[in-house]
């Protein structure tokens, strides 16, 4: 009597994970979000992968933390254009309500805190944040899953298919020369300046000192990042886009993180890390490596505080 061994088909699951760890301006914003609209035949709701990075005042990722329908601006076609009207019809509201919240000694309010939270033209010209999201599309009776990126700035998106990195976000900030390019083209770039410091990660362990570049405007703000909602406009509100096709049998991995996360890894010895942790895992990796002591030429070394925010979203179809 033959003797048959039952094998069992793989069950694909989709898990999804967001994680911040606010180390210092504590402007990062991340998550994931599930759109419930009309489909088509056979199609699942939209999965929708999400980071953003605010920089100077608080003012623009303050009205994104507050906004309750932030679901109705990634239905939208457009949804960097969304948030960027959004973010222009509160910056009156702000604005007033910042007018009326008048400091005296009598308040429990600090002069400093004060004047962070005061919105003025400066204040205005001087806050964005850079938008870096995917959605997700998936249908039962194809089997075909299209993930469509989007990214304004300097947060990566990495998408792996079965183990392989397939798409890696390319950056919008003053190193891509592509991207200074075209603000000197759009007539707002004043110049390139190098910054005083910088590092760059060549292992777990060991980083070697690289200054970076700051785009420097026409209006004499500076920015490390090319592309950003907020400061009125000035980089343009223009999504850079890319498409993965794969399948609903292929194992898939949306990662996207802000570049507190990004600027401590090294994709050559990190990947394995990449492809088995969850959005917690890979923040609290960055964390860590923000504080650790690191080996640079012959010396030992920390980087010196303020540290940047960490945060990263996760959208993972797996076999278990």
């Amino acid at each position: 009597m033959s003797d048959f061994s039952l094998v069992k088909e793989p069950i694909m699951m989709v898990i999804s994970d967001s994680w911040v760890e606010q180390l210092c301006a504590c402007q990062d914003v991340a998550f994931v979000l599930t759109l419930n609209g009309d489909t088509e035949e056979g199609e699942l709701p939209t999965d929708v992968v999400v980071v953003m990075d605010g920089h100077g005042p608080d003012l623009v990722i303050d009205i994104i933390r507050e906004e309750p329908n932030l679901h109705e601006h990634f239905a939208k076609a457009d949804p960097a254009e969304s948030l960027q009207q959004l973010i222009e019809e509160k910056i009156p509201i702000k604005k007033a309500e910042s007018a009326n919240k008048l400091w005296n000694y009598y308040t429990d309010v600090s002069y400093h805190k004060y004047l962070k939270n005061k919105v003025d033209l400066t204040c205005i010209r001087r806050s964005g944040a850079t938008l870096s999201f995917a959605k997700i599309y998936r249908n039962v009776i194809t089997k075909k899953i299209r993930i469509e990126a989007e990214w304004l700035g300097d947060s990566p998106i990495m998408i792996l298919v079965n183990g392989g990195l397939v798409f890696n976000a390319e950056m919008h900030h003053a190193d891509n020369e592509k991207e200074c390019k075209r603000l000197q083209d759009k007539g707002v770039l004043r110049s390139i300046t190098k910054t005083k410091c910088g590092f760059e990660v060549l292992s777990e362990n060991r980083i070697i000192c690289k200054s970076g570049n700051y785009v420097c405007f026409t209006n004499n703000e500076g920015l490390a990042c090319t592309r950003s909602l907020g400061h009125n406009r000035i980089t343009g509100i223009e999504t850079q886009k890319h498409v993965v096709n794969c399948s609903m049998d292929d194992e898939v991995k949306v990662i996207i993180c802000s570049d507190g996360v990004g600027d401590v890894l090294n994709l050559e010895c990190d990947m394995e890390k990449l492809k088995m942790y969850s959005a917690y895992e890979i923040v609290k990796m960055a964390e860590a490596r923000w504080k650790q002591t690191w080996n640079c030429g012959d010396r030992q070394t920390k980087i010196t505080p303020p540290y940047d925010d960490c945060s990263c979203a996760v959208w993972w179809q797996k076999k278990v």
